[in-house]
């Protein structure tokens, strides 16, 4: 139980960066703007990928919630087989900390050294080297 903990990044660990990983998230290379299936998102990492992304910017969900879209205004960027999407969480303040810290989504909770391999990790982020994209 020690070590589960261990594995869990820190707040510290989590503001060391300024939240690089809650400035955007990655979608499959053959992914649209329009449309993307929250299924996709929906399994150890994250049980309620709703509440993930109804939290960044440019960001809107159908009325059922099975999919999402991102607005034209929001850039997107190639990384390896993956698409980056800069989309700032509405969650992290201006300090680069996140104001939900102990309520977080599971995605942003199960983010660690062990599981960032199954994450688009952003540049600059302590974990980039486990990266899903390289």
């Amino acid at each position: 139980m020690g070590k589960e903990k261990e594995s869990k990044m820190s707040y510290k660990d989590c503001a060391e960066c300024g939240g690089q990983c809650c400035k955007g998230f990655g979608i499959p290379l053959m992914s649209s703007r329009f449309g993307i299936p929250l299924a996709l998102y929906k399994n150890a990492l994250e049980t309620q990928p709703a509440r993930y992304f109804l939290y960044h910017e440019g960001i809107t969900l159908s009325q059922d919630l099975k999919l999402f879209f991102i607005d034209k205004s929001i850039k997107i960027k190639h990384m390896g087989s993956y698409l980056y999407v800069d989309s700032k969480c509405f969650m992290l303040n201006d300090q680069g900390q996140c104001s939900i810290y102990e309520t977080r989504p599971d995605m942003c909770r199960n983010f660690t050294k062990e599981t960032a391999h199954l994450y688009v990790v952003p540049k600059g982020c302590k974990y980039e080297d486990s990266a899903k994209h390289k």
